[in-house]
């Protein structure tokens, strides 16, 4: 028996006498008195001497004013409930303060996360080279990825094509390299990924908030690795063609979780590249001002689309202010919808990834593709190109 258990056995008797006389503390009422987690048994009791003689020596540490004072309330501790012992004048005889450990609350847990994770991934070694050539400043190009349902596999007898790890990587890669060859070179851009970037979001293979088994390709560090290495070469690609690079990751239905982690490693990442920013999904609405031109974007599986114009004007009022020509950009429902509102257009856009064999057999079959915008600051969106699946397959195909 270790002299700090025996001294944590009187600071026990003395805690449990309270206000009242140690010497006067029967064995009954201690451990009546006592928690549980922390209570001695009669056999260790005996051990130690025997009940009178440990009260004894408490009540000489005590009187002697050995013990410090006990706190009532223990780090990472809370109190839950508080049992008092009152005489018959209505004095205060004892009193025990119950407590329980004290655990994270989720946003406590979150602030931890975003401010200590990412020290731990690997920075990158060496910042991309800048692009030689001028760059206009009056434009904006934004990269818009449809909901890339990384980790997602479909055999195509079940579902009218593959899709895997291998070709998530291959088209979505190929899709950023095709745009960025393409359209006026712009100093400023937006790679937007506009949530569900990950097919499930835990190793049971399932969404945020379902236990709906999904299709997988392979174990989940296997697929969050492959996520990884696909965005990183995407923003690659952009950082070749453009002088800044903001890349705005949402926070999907289907990786609530894993779009955070995302984001996290993405600016732990590149932390030490200066032509980078990548903003963490506080909120799942984030707002992009670049002259009189401003651009909402989410996953679209919160607010209703008639609704977000609304959200605009009242959450960025004095950027609403100041411009003229303002979208939202949303994903969600994998097909193309364009509808204007009074002051804002509201727009989804199509995916890259195949249809699982759920939405197969629902009916699904909306096209695939990506697209990049280009918005002039004065007068809003002025051009487009669309990359497409069949094209990507087919220059694979042909190499």
């Amino acid at each position: 028996m270790t002299a700090d258990r025996r001294r944590r056995v009187l600071e026990l008797i003395v805690g449990a006498a309270g206000a009242g006389r140690v010497r006067d503390l029967g064995r009954a009422s201690f451990f009546v008195r006592c928690e549980a987690a922390d209570r001695p048994s009669a056999h260790e009791i005996a051990k130690l001497g025997g009940w009178a003689t440990l009260r004894g020596e408490a009540a000489e540490l005590v009187d002697g004013e050995v013990l410090p004072p006990l706190e009532p309330v223990p780090p990472r501790h809370r109190v839950k409930g508080v049992s008092s012992l009152i005489d018959a004048d209505g004095n205060l005889r004892a009193q025990w303060v119950k407590t329980a450990a004290q655990h994270e609350t989720p946003e406590e847990l979150l602030a931890r996360l975003l401010r200590d994770l990412p020290a731990t991934v690997p920075v990158r070694e060496a910042a991309a080279p800048a692009p030689s050539a001028g760059a206009r400043d009056d434009l904006l190009a934004v990269y818009v990825l449809g909901d890339a349902h990384v980790g997602l596999l479909a055999w195509s007898p079940e579902t009218g094509a593959d899709f895997d790890l291998s070709i998530a990587e291959s088209l979505m890669v190929g899709a950023v390299e095709d745009l960025v060859a393409r359209g006026p070179r712009t100093r400023r851009a937006i790679l937007l990924n506009v949530g569900d970037y990950f097919h499930a979001d835990n190793a049971h293979g399932h969404t945020t908030n379902s236990a709906h088994s999904l299709d997988l390709d392979g174990r989940t560090l296997k697929v969050l690795a492959a996520g990884m290495r696909i965005f990183v070469a995407m923003i690659d690609a952009t950082l070749r063609h453009h002088d800044h690079v903001t890349v705005d990751c949402r926070i999907g239905n289907h990786d609530g979780h894993t779009s955070l982690m995302l984001a996290i490693a993405l600016a732990a990442h590149y932390r030490n590249e200066p032509r980078i920013d990548v903003p963490l999904p506080a909120s799942h609405r984030a707002y992009h001002e670049f002259g009189r031109v401003l651009i909402g974007t989410t996953h679209g599986d919160r607010a209703k689309p008639e609704k977000l114009p609304e959200l605009m004007a009242a959450e960025r009022p004095e950027a609403w202010g100041r411009t003229r020509h303002r979208y939202w950009y949303c994903g969600h429902i994998h097909h193309s919808t364009v509808r204007e509102h009074i002051g804002v257009t509201v727009e989804s856009f199509r995916t890259l990834a195949g249809r699982d064999s759920w939405h197969a057999a629902q009916g699904y079959l909306s096209g695939r593709d990506m697209r990049r915008i280009v918005l002039h600051a004065d007068h809003g969106e002025v051009s487009r190109e669309t990359v497409n699946v069949s094209a990507l397959l087919g220059r694979e195909s042909a190499a």
